[in-house]
C-alpha cells in the first residue's frame, strides 16, 4: 500500500468568494471608522462605534483563517481608531468636594404602553431629581402624581408639548423659553430649563432632546441653539438629555465645549434597552460640575434604560 503525504505548510482555505466577502467586510468596518474624517462623511456611523468594535471580532477571526495579513492588519488599525474614542467616555471622572446630587433621567418612550415599571423605578432609587422625556401633556401626568409624596415639585411643558419633565425635592423655577419641535422650528430642540433652589446653593438643570442624526444640518442647528441658550442661563449648570448621538460624536463634544461642561454620566450604553452589548449611550447628564457616580438601570418598558448619576456642586 502506497501512502502520499501532503504538506500542508502555507496552503490557505481561502476560495475567491470567501476572500472577496471577507475584504468587502473589512472595508465597510474601515470606512465606518474612518468617515468622521473625510469630508461630506455621513455622520451616523460616528455613534456605531460599540457596534464596531464587535463586528470586528469575526472579521478578525476570518481573516486569521484565511491567512489574510492585509485584511488582519486593516481590521487591527479600525479596533485601535474606535477603542481611541469608545474608551476614555467610559473612565470616571474626579469629584469636586460639595453636596451630593442625584439625579434619574429616563426617555421613557412616547409609545410606552405603561408607566407602572417606571414609577416603581423612581420609587426605588433615593433620587433628588427625576428628568423624563417622551412623556406629553396630551398623555396625562397620573405618573407624576402617584410620584408626588416623593417629589414635591414638578416641572412640565404644559400645551407646548414638548415632552420633558422634571421631578424634584426642592423648589423648582422655570427659566426662559419652553421649545418643541413639534411646533416650533426643526432647529429648535424640545427644551425645558429650570433653576433648582436647593438649600445648599441653586443651580439650573436644563432638558433637551435633540432629532435623530439622519439629517446631520438639523441635529447641528438644534445643538448651536442649545449652545446659545446655556450661555444665557445662571450657573451651576446641569444639562440633562437625549442626544441621539454618542459622547465621542463631534455633536457632543460641540456641546460640552460651547457650555463649559464635562460629561457626568460616564456609562456604557443606553439605547437599544435590548441590545445594550452592540448600543450607543446617546443620554446624557453634562454639567459643571463633579461626577461621583453613573450606572445604567434596568428596563422600563422604553427603548431606552434609564441612567442613574450622582455628582457634587461646589460649593454646596
Amino acid at each position: 500500500m502506497i501512502t502520499r503525504s501532503v504538506d500542508l505548510k502555507g496552503t490557505s482555505p481561502s476560495s475567491p468568494f470567501l476572500t472577496a466577502l471577507l475584504y468587502l467586510g473589512v472595508l465597510v468596518l474601515l470606512l465606518s471608522s474612518i468617515l468622521r474624517w473625510m469630508p461630506g462623511g455621513w455622520s451616523v456611523p460616528d455613534h456605531l462605534r460599540i457596534g464596531l468594535l464587535w463586528a470586528a471580532l469575526p472579521l478578525f477571526l476570518g481573516a486569521v483563517w484565511l491567512r489574510h495579513r492585509v485584511a488582519v492588519l486593516a481590521v487591527l488599525v479600525a479596533c485601535l481608531i474606535n477603542a481611541y474614542l469608545v474608551t476614555p467616555t467610559l473612565l470616571p471622572r474626579s469629584t469636586v468636594p460639595g453636596e451630593p446630587v442625584t439625579l434619574l433621567h429616563a426617555n421613557v418612550w412616547q409609545h410606552n404602553p405603561s408607566m407602572d415599571a417606571f414609577v416603581a423605578l423612581a420609587r426605588e432609587q433615593k433620587a433628588d431629581l427625576v428628568v423624563v422625556l417622551e412623556r406629553y401633556h396630551f398623555q396625562g401626568y397620573a405618573w407624576a402624581d402617584a410620584l408626588a409624596d416623593r417629589f414635591a415639585y414638578r416641572l412640565t411643558c404644559g400645551e407646548a408639548d414638548c415632552g420633558n419633565n422634571i421631578l424634584s425635592r426642592w423648589p423648582l423655577e422655570r427659566l426662559g423659553v419652553v421649545t418643541s419641535p413639534w411646533h416650533d422650528r426643526p432647529d429648535n430642540p424640545s427644551y425645558l430649563a429650570a433653576r433648582v433652589h436647593r438649600p445648599g446653593g441653586a443651580f439650573t438643570l436644563v432638558t433637551a432632546h435633540l432629532g435623530q442624526p439622519f439629517d446631520q444640518a438639523i441635529q447641528d442647528a438644534q445643538a448651536d441653539w442649545l449652545v446659545a441658550r446655556l450661555r444665557e442661563l445662571p450657573g451651576p449648570l446641569i444639562l440633562s438629555g437625549d442626544f441621539n448621538a454618542a459622547p465621542w460624536s463631534p455633536l457632543i463634544r460641540r456641546i460640552m465645549a460651547g457650555g463649559s461642561l464635562a460629561r457626568l454620566s460616564t456609562t456604557g450604553p443606553t439605547w437599544p434597552s435590548s441590545a445594550l452589548f452592540i448600543g450607543i449611550p446617546i443620554d446624557h447628564v453634562l454639567g459643571d460640575a463633579g461626577a461621583e457616580d453613573a450606572q445604567v438601570l434596568g428596563d422600563i418598558g422604553s427603548d431606552h434604560r434609564p441612567i442613574l448619576t450622582t455628582f457634587t456642586l461646589s460649593g454646596g
